[in-house]
């Protein structure tokens, strides 16, 4: 935006418009950015690929000519990725056009299988760096392959167990196999 003429580069001294001029004078106009629409887009990562998928949008207003903010949220499972983010720094421009994008990860954890053996119970198969939400069903079928004969359930006391590979919580996770010798009925 046009703000007004000035005698020095510096654009600190104002020209007095009606006075008569003795000499030739150079003048120099100064410009403030002015206030321009944007678009924060806000991306959380897929749960099973490396993908980003679109998750909602703010409009937005900013100075133009200046980097574009955002305001960060909280998401359950997620946390910022601060450096694809920074990556996709913009700058305001005045056409209304400007997209900024933000992006989050999932949090990861590890997935714990456990065996009652004899009075204890003893860890038989770990992987680390699961996405929170992720399917786990290839590590079920490492852990039930390489532990034929268990069924897994929900805590070491329960009488609760799996029927099928969950998905990674919003923490760590350990399945407890027992022994399930005899017949069991699954309805």
């Amino acid at each position: 935006t046009f703000e007004d003429w000035y005698t020095n580069p510096e654009c600190t001294i104002p020209f007095t418009f009606g006075s008569e001029l003795q000499e030739n004078v150079d003048l120099y106009a100064k410009w403030t950015p002015g206030q321009s629409h944007y678009t924060v887009v806000y991306w959380l990562e897929n749960a099973n690929d490396n993908g980003y998928t679109y998750d909602s949008k703010v409009e937005e207003t900013g100075a133009t000519g200046t980097s574009a903010s955002y305001t960060p949220k909280n998401y359950q499972g997620f946390t910022l990725n601060q450096e694809k983010t920074n990556q996709a720094a913009v700058t305001i421009s005045g056409d209304g056009t400007t997209i900024r994008n933000v992006y989050y990860s999932r949090k990861t954890y590890t997935l714990t299988f456990q065996i009652r053996s004899e009075r204890s119970w003893k860890p038989v198969y770990e992987q680390k760096n699961i996405k929170y939400g992720q399917s786990v069903q290839p590590w079920w079928d490492e852990a039930s392959n390489k532990n034929d004969g268990y069924l897994w359930y929900t805590s070491r006391s329960g009488t609760t167990f799996y029927t099928a590979p969950p998905t990674m919580p919003n923490e760590n996770l350990t399945i407890y196999g027992k022994n399930s010798s005899g017949n069991s009925t699954i309805y």
